[in-house]
């Protein structure tokens, strides 16, 4: 700051020039210096009008009009191509494997708003994931999960197996809606069964229906925690939505129950893809993080500075502290 000492020489005590106020006064100056915003706090409107009174100036307070839209996040768009070729062999069971083929292929990605404490900062682009699948979300109203804690009769049991068999045979010929409808069949006359809700799923990914699809893996592990085939559909469901970290965890815990070579392919795209997604996550916060302490800092030192302006000396009203001031005796 361009600041005009005045002609005259003050006369000062030799113990007014404090060595530790003199340090705390320069650290002051250096953060004017680093933040000139500062001097625009009413706090500090004593420093300010004492800074022009010698002639100096204030720089004028940054714009704070808002900052363009950022660009679009850079994971892509891809084109999901329909080359769903479920053959049907997927066992009743929890075991072995099912060799459908989603040939799908396009980018996911998960948004998040920027805090505003990054204003200042340069905004990190999302970064670009390897091609999966995408599909949009889906709202559709809740489907029917029956009563979980009510014991079915030898008749509703038996009507429910029914449904199940019919239910499998559709979703192995491709008519997914069928099937749908079928397990939900089943499950109205019996719900206790975690298979029917783990092929339920299945069929509502064909259907393009993935939130639908991860609400019936939950009902699904909630009767079996150990279903394999719920962790799967549930897993690729969350990879459909761009939701990389929740694929990786599921996928991973449906081959630790039951080794799969189709979620080994699948997990070539989603590992790098979540592994990419929580380390711009780690970033982002750190900056955050950073941004928050640098702004705390400077409200403690200007809050420091203003509680000093309390006590006026003689060398009209330097705050007490700074070279130069004297105490009231």
């Amino acid at each position: 700051y361009a600041v005009v000492a005045p002609q005259s020489t003050w006369d000062l005590p030799s113990d007014a020039m404090d060595a530790q106020k003199i340090k705390e006064f320069k650290e002051f100056i250096e953060l004017c210096k680093a933040q000139p915003a500062v001097l625009g706090l009413p706090q500090l409107a004593f420093f300010k009008d004492y800074i022009v009174s010698l002639g100096g100036t204030i720089p004028s307070a940054p714009s704070t009009a808002a900052p363009p839209p950022s660009a679009a996040n850079a994971g892509g768009h891809g084109h999901s191509h329909d080359g769903s070729c479920d053959h049907g062999h997927s066992h009743d069971d929890d075991h072995g494997h099912s060799h459908g083929h989603d040939h799908g292929h396009g980018h996911s990605h998960s948004s998040e708003p920027a805090s505003a404490t990054d204003e200042a900062e340069e905004i990190e682009p999302e970064p670009q994931y390897e091609a999966f699948e995408s599909v949009a979300p889906d709202n559709d109203p809740p489907l029917p999960a029956g009563n979980a804690d009510a014991t079915p009769s030898d008749e509703d049991a038996g009507a429910a197996q029914e449904f199940f068999s019919q239910g499998r045979e559709a979703l192995n010929g491709g008519d997914f809606q069928k099937a749908v409808d079928l397990f939900t069949q089943s499950i109205e006359k019996d719900a206790t069964q975690s298979r029917v809700f783990a092929f339920r799923a299945r069929a509502l990914l064909q259907l393009k229906k993935p939130n639908a699809a991860i609400t019936d893996a939950a009902h699904a592990l909630r009767l079996n925690p150990d279903s394999a085939l719920a962790f799967k559909w549930r897993g690729k469901a969350y990879a459909q939505l761009g939701k990389w970290v929740e694929a990786n965890k599921d996928l991973n815990q449906s081959n630790n129950l039951n080794y799969d070579d189709e979620i080994k392919e699948w997990l070539k795209v989603v590992k790098p893809n979540a592994q990419k997604l929580q380390d711009y996550t780690r970033r982002k916060e750190e900056k955050r993080q950073a941004q928050l302490r640098k702004q705390r800092e400077a409200e403690r030192r200007a809050a420091s500075a203003a509680a000093a302006s309390s006590s006026n000396d003689d060398f009209g009203g330097m705050p007490s502290g700074f070279p130069g001031s004297r105490r009231r005796g």
